[in-house]
C-alpha cells in the first residue's frame, strides 16, 4: 500500500513538473529604460513575479492553453498580452506606456497664478485671497501682493509687468466684468466690487494667457463662481464700515442666495487722522443675487446679479491753490448680470455658453461743471471642448461683445454742453488645442481672430506654450503670444480711426513643487507697438492722436511658498524686478512710467492656533523708489517718489455665540504708520505729495452664521 502511495505521489509530481510552463522576459518604458518592480502575472492565478534591477522577470505556471499575461507598474497603463501556453514561450520584451491619469501630468501654468480648492495643483488656496492682511478682503488687493504686480495707491486697477491698470481685464466664469472696481475720487485708490466669498477659484494670468481671452494687453483675472450652495443658512456681519445680511436657500437640485450690503466710511475717517476734507463720506449700498440649478446628471445653470450705488464728495485742492480748490462729487450706479450654462454633450464633448451684461452710469460734478459717463456692454460666449483621449484635447469657441460709451460735459458758467459717444461691436472666433506627448511634455497652441467694427479692423493673435516635466516635482515652461486691445475711451471719443494697441509676450518659467512647498521663477519680455500718443489730454482735434507709441518691459518674478516646514504655519515670499520704458501719451521720448517701482518684495505669514481657534496673519510689502515727471524740470530730470513700506496684520477668531458659528475679525494696515507717497501734484515750482489717506486703516467685524 505504501509503495502504491509513493508511486502516485511520484506520478503526480512528475506530471505537474512536466505541465509547468516557464515565462520570462524584460519590461521597459517608452524610452527603453528598464522598469524595476513591475508586476507580471498570469491573470486569474497567483503565478507571477516582479522585475529586478534590469527589468527582468521569470516564473513558471501550471496554466495551460490560451491565457492573459497581465503587466502593471505604478504610473503606467496596465497591459494584457494573450499567450498560448500549449506552446513554448520565447523570452518576452514588453513596453509599458505612461498613464496620463495615474501620474500627475505636466501642467501648462506659465504666466498664471491659480487659486482654488478642488484642483490638485494650484499655487494658492481660495482662503489665501480672503485672508491676506494687506488686502482687507479685496480680491485685487490680494493679487497685488503676488509677483508681477505694482503698488499703485492713488488709482484703481492691477498694474502688471509694466502695463497700466486698463490693460488688465476681469472675467467672471469667462465672461467680461466691464467695471470691476468701485468708482473713486481723484488721488484715491478703488476697491473691487465683488466679494471673494462668491468665487471657488481665481486664475491670475500675468501674461501668455489662453486664446479664449481677448482685448487685454497685459493681464487677465478670471474669477470662477461657486456652484450650488451646500446648505440652507442665514448670515449677518457687522463691521466698522457697514453691515451685511444674507439668506441662502438650498433645495434638492438648486439654491438661491440673496445678499444686501451697506457701507459708510464716516466712522473710520472720523477716528483716523486724514487730510481729506470730506463733504460727504463714501457711502455704498449693493444687492447680490446668486441662483444655481442642476439639470440632469452634468448640467449646471448659474445666474449672478449685482446692483451697486455709491457716492462721495470732498474738497479737492491738490496744488494748494489760493482759491481753496473745489468740491468734487461722485455718484455711480452699476448693474451687472452674468448667466452661464455648462453641460456634457457626450462622453467626449462639453459645452459652456454664457451671457453677461453691464450698465454703469458715473456722474462727477465740480463747482463749474458736470460730467456724465454712461457705459453699456454685453458679452456672449460659446465654448465646445473635446477631450479625445489622455493625450489630446480641443477647445473651440466664439464670442461677441458690444460696448457703448458716452461722454457728456455741461458747464455751469456758460451753460454749454459737449456730447460725444461711440459704439463698438467685437465678434471673435478662437481655437485651442493641447497635446500631451506623454506625462512629461505638453504643448498648447491657440489662435484668436477678432473684428472691431468701429475701426473696421481685423486681427489674428497666435499663441503657443509648452511645458516639460523633467522630474516628478519640477518642470520648465515657455509661452509666446500676441495680444491686442482697443484704445481707451478718452481716445476713441475724439478719433475712432485709431488702431488697436499691440503687445507680444515672451515668458519662460521654472516651477518646483513637493510636499506643500512650491518654488517658482519666471522671466519675461514684452514689446509694445501702436500705443496711443497725443499732444495734450482731452483735445477734441482727432489729428492730435496717433498710434506711434512703442515700448518694452522685461523682468523676473520669484515666488516661494512653504506650508510644510513649521506646523500650523504657512508663508510665501514674492519678489519682482522690472525694467521698462514707453513712449506713449504725451511723452516726448521713451521713459519709465511713474507707476513703476523697479523692485517689489512681499512676505505673507499665516499661523493657526488650533487650540484657541485663532488665525493670525501678517505681511510686509516693499516697493522701491519711483520716478515722477515734473514738467518744470525738463525731459531728462525726474522727481523721486520715495520707497513704499507697509506692515499689515489680521486676527481671526472662531467661536460659538448662542450655538451659532461666529467669526470675529480684526485687520489693520500700515501698523507702523509709514508716510507712503504715491506721486505728486504740482503748482508752479512746488510739489504736493499724494499720500496714503489715512496713514493707517483698520477693520473690525463680526460674522454670525445661522444654520
Amino acid at each position: 500500500m505504501k509503495e502504491i502511495k509513493c508511486i502516485l505521489i511520484f506520478v503526480l509530481f512528475t506530471a505537474s513538473t512536466y505541465a509547468q510552463v516557464r515565462i520570462c522576459g524584460k519590461v521597459f518604458n517608452e524610452t527603453g529604460e528598464p522598469l524595476i518592480g513591475a508586476n507580471v502575472y498570469v491573470k486569474g492565478t497567483y503565478d507571477g513575479a516582479s522585475t529586478d534591477s534590469i527589468g527582468y522577470f521569470k516564473f513558471t505556471t501550471d496554466s495551460t492553453g490560451k491565457q492573459l499575461l497581465a503587466v502593471s507598474f505604478l504610473s503606467y497603463k496596465n497591459l494584457e498580452i494573450e499567450l498560448d501556453l500549449s506552446k513554448k514561450i520565447e523570452p518576452l520584451t514588453i513596453t509599458l506606456v505612461e498613464s496620463m491619469k495615474e501620474l500627475d501630468p505636466v501642467t501648462i501654468n506659465v504666466g498664471a497664478f491659480e487659486a482654488g480648492d478642488k484642483k490638485r495643483s494650484v499655487t494658492l488656496k481660495l482662503l489665501d485671497i480672503t485672508t491676506t492682511p494687506s488686502a482687507l478682503g479685496d480680491v485685487f488687493g490680494a493679487l497685488s501682493s503676488f509677483p508681477g504686480s505694482q503698488i499703485v495707491g492713488d488709482k484703481g486697477g492691477l498694474y502688471v509687468r509694466g502695463g497700466e491698470g486698463y490693460e488688465t481685464k476681469t472675467y467672471i466664469d469667462g465672461l467680461q466684468a466691464t467695471n470691476p472696481y468701485f468708482s473713486s475720487l481723484p488721488d484715491l485708490p478703488s476697491r473691487g466690487r465683488f466679494s471673494p466669498t462668491l468665487f471657488s477659484g481665481t486664475v491670475y494670468a500675468t501674461g501668455g494667457y489662453s486664446a479664449e481671452f481677448g482685448q487685454a494687453l497685459s493681464s487677465v483675472v478670471n474669477l470662477n463662481s461657486i456652484g450650488i450652495a451646500d446648505e440652507t443658512q442665514s448670515a449677518v456681519s457687522l463691521t466698522s464700515v457697514g453691515v451685511n445680511a444674507s439668506q441662502t436657500q438650498r433645495w434638492d437640485k438648486s439654491s438661491l442666495a440673496l445678499t444686501a450690503n451697506y457701507s459708510n466710511l464716516i466712522f473710520t475717517y472720523k477716528i483716523l487722522k486724514n487730510n481729506i476734507g470730506w463733504v460727504k463720506y463714501p457711502e455704498s449700498v449693493d444687492f447680490t443675487t446668486i441662483y444655481r440649478h442642476k439639470r440632469g446628471k452634468y448640467g449646471l445653470f448659474k445666474l449672478y446679479g449685482f446692483v451697486n450705488l455709491n457716492s462721495a464728495s470732498m474738497h479737492y485742492n491738490p496744488s494748494a491753490d489760493e482759491d481753496g480748490g473745489t468740491v468734487v462729487s461722485l455718484k455711480n450706479k452699476d448693474i451687472y448680470l452674468n448667466t452661464i450654462y455648462t453641460d456634457k454633450l457626450s462622453d467626449k464633448w462639453r459645452i459652456r455658453v454664457g451671457f453677461s451684461f453691464t450698465k454703469d452710469n458715473l456722474s462727477i460734478m465740480q463747482d463749474t461743471f458736470k460730467v456724465s459717463e454712461p457705459v453699456f456692454s454685453a458679452h456672449q460666449k460659446l465654448i465646445l471642448t473635446n477631450k479625445l483621449n489622455d493625450h489630446f484635447s480641443l477647445k473651440l469657441g466664439e464670442d461677441i461683445s458690444i460696448y457703448s460709451f458716452s461722454f457728456k460735459y455741461f458747464s455751469f458758467l456758460d451753460l454749454t454742453t459737449f456730447k460725444q459717444s461711440f459704439l463698438v461691436t467685437n465678434p471673435a472666433l478662437f481655437a485651442e488645442s493641447e497635446i500631451s506627448i506623454n506625462s512629461r511634455l505638453a504643448i498648447r497652441t491657440g489662435l484668436r481672430g477678432e473684428y472691431l467694427s468701429l475701426m473696421n479692423e481685423k486681427k489674428l493673435s497666435p499663441r503657443i506654450s509648452f511645458a516639460y516635466k523633467y522630474s516628478r516635482n519640477a518642470q520648465i515652461s515657455f509661452a509666446y503670444g500676441q495680444f491686442t486691445q482697443r484704445p481707451e475711451n478718452e481716445y476713441l471719443l475724439y478719433n475712432n480711426k485709431l488702431k488697436s494697441e499691440k503687445a507680444s509676450h515672451y515668458i519662460i518659467n521654472y516651477q518646483y513643487e513637493k510636499n506643500n512647498q512650491i518654488f517658482r521663477v519666471e522671466g519675461y519680455k514684452k514689446t509694445y507697438k501702436d500705443l496711443v500718443k497725443y499732444l495734450n489730454e482731452n483735445n477734441i482735434d482727432p489729428l492730435t492722436y496717433n498710434n506711434r507709441g512703442y515700448g518694452y518691459s522685461m523682468g523676473i518674478d520669484v515666488f516661494w511658498r512653504d506650508s510644510k516646514t513649521l506646523k500650523n504655519m504657512d508663508y510665501w515670499i514674492s519678489y519682482s524686478y522690472i525694467n521698462t520704458k514707453r513712449d506713449y501719451k504725451n511723452y516726448t521720448k521713451d521713459d519709465t512710467p511713474p507707476y513703476i517701482s523697479p523692485h517689489t518684495f512681499s512676505v505673507v505669514v499665516k499661523y493657526m492656533f488650533p487650540k484657541i481657534d485663532t488665525h493670525i496673519g501678517i505681511n510686509y510689502t516693499y516697493a522701491s523708489i519711483k520716478n515722477w515727471f515734473n514738467p518744470n524740470l525738463g525731459d531728462n530730470i525726474h522727481a523721486k517718489v520715495k520707497a513704499y513700506n507697509d506692515i499689515s496684520l489680521n486676527i481671526i477668531y472662531m467661536t460659538s455665540v448662542w450655538k451659532k458659528l461666529t467669526v470675529l475679525y480684526f485687520n489693520v494696515n500700515n501698523i507702523c504708520g509709514f508716510n507712503n507717497v504715491f506721486g505728486y501734484n504740482y503748482n508752479k515750482d512746488t510739489l504736493y505729495p499724494i499720500v496714503s489717506t489715512p496713514e493707517r486703516f483698520f477693520l473690525i467685524g463680526a460674522f454670525i452664521s445661522f444654520k
